[in-house]
């Protein structure tokens, strides 16, 4: 489908998975080059680089590449379809023939290269001690760097050095990956502004706070008030008294709990307090903007703005995170490093007490093999 729309790296090696082009008069095949040719980019064999962006989501993967960021071309897939199928959805990404992708982090992880990814990381990125899978993703990853894919990961906001230190302790989630980049398409398309964006997937919503197009501040899906499928953060006394729980309860929401009407009614009193609370990281707020499945509702019941690419936001941002990692845009190259995807940097477990950070690691250690 077609969309038109008007500690510091140095960035990863393009050449690594990149596509092989026979020029004219040469016996062999060679590496493509690239040079531009005014909004688009072109390999020696004349052909246009494609850079690929992937959101893993509760409910579907959503896929958007492009040549040029002001001509995109977006797919979903259902997740259930993808969880039973992986190789097929692999096999898919194969054939979009892109020169850079990136995408399927979880809970994130500072930019990386699939094949080089650990098992630990692996780990990292999902943080379950359970066998079934809420989106599929161990699967994919380890197809995907077994692959021929140029595929990248992306960090989350807990990884940004924007975001100070003291606002970290004793959290993880602050905004998965997906949300970083629903939050870098935002700013791609509206500036350097002071924003909050509400990202309202189907699954979790998150604030972010955004300064200067920098991420200072973050409420994660699993770490504010419940939300329409989901239970938000866990009273500690809950959490205490519960002992031990299986992950799923975390997807409780108020839809599991009052009827209709009153379960949405409390999802929006609560983006509210959300956007009023995160407003506190930030100053002279220009837009607060929502994106994701839940958008419209949220906009036809607040005066906040509708991001008009909120379908596809999440995966418009990875593919600039690809596009950024060719360094091949000045943009959108500029964009992101300003946002400091570039330079983050630590794991998501970094910001809890010792003690608790150390019963998390031998955890996640206990079972090496998925």
């Amino acid at each position: 489908m077609d969309w038109n729309q008007n500690k510091e790296s140095q960035g990863p090696d393009l050449n690594r998975g990149q596509r092989i082009c026979s020029p004219p008069h040469s016996p062999s095949a060679t590496l493509a080059t690239l040079f531009f040719s005014e909004n688009l980019i072109f390999n020696a064999c004349g052909i246009e680089v494609v850079f690929a962006g992937v959101d893993a989501g509760t409910k579907s993967y959503k896929i958007v590449w492009f040549e040029s960021p002001d001509k995109l071309r977006f797919e979903e897939l259902p997740t259930e379809n993808v969880k039973k199928s992986p190789e097929l959805f692999v096999k898919k990404l194969e054939d979009l023939n892109a020169d850079v992708y990136a995408g399927l982090s979880g809970y994130g992880l500072p930019i990386k290269h699939f094949s080089e990814i650990t098992e630990f990381e692996i780990k990292l990125m999902t943080l379950t001690f359970e066998k079934k899978e809420s989106v599929g993703l161990r699967k994919l990853v380890n197809l995907i760097s077994k692959s021929e894919l140029n595929f990248y990961t992306i960090p989350a906001v807990i990884h940004l050095n924007t975001v100070p230190a003291y606002r970290k302790f004793f959290r993880i989630d602050m905004g998965t990956y997906d949300k970083l980049c629903t939050a870098l398409s935002i700013v791609y398309d509206y500036g350097m502004k002071n924003m909050v964006v509400v990202d309202a997937g189907y699954g979790y919503t998150a604030f972010m706070a955004i300064e200067n197009g920098c991420i200072v501040d973050g409420f994660g899906g699993t770490s504010f008030l419940p939300t329409y499928r989901s239970s938000g953060c866990i009273d500690a006394e809950v959490a205490y008294l519960l002992g031990k729980f299986e992950k799923d309860l975390i997807k409780t929401g108020l839809r599991n709990f009052f009827e209709e009407d009153v379960a949405f009614k409390a999802y929006i009193e609560n983006v509210l307090k959300g956007v009023n609370a995160i407003k506190v990281s930030i100053k002279d707020i220009d837009n607060i903007i929502v994106s994701g499945r839940f958008a419209k509702k949220i906009g036809d019941a607040t005066n906040y703005k509708i991001y008009e690419k909120n379908k596809f936001a999440s995966a418009f941002g990875a593919a600039i995170v690809a596009c950024a990692i060719s360094k091949k845009i000045r943009k959108i190259r500029e964009l992101t490093e300003r946002a400091g995807v570039f330079s983050a940097q630590g794991t998501v477990l970094d910001y809890l007490p010792d003690k608790v950070r150390e019963i998390v690691i031998k955890k996640l250690l206990k079972n090496r093999k998925f």
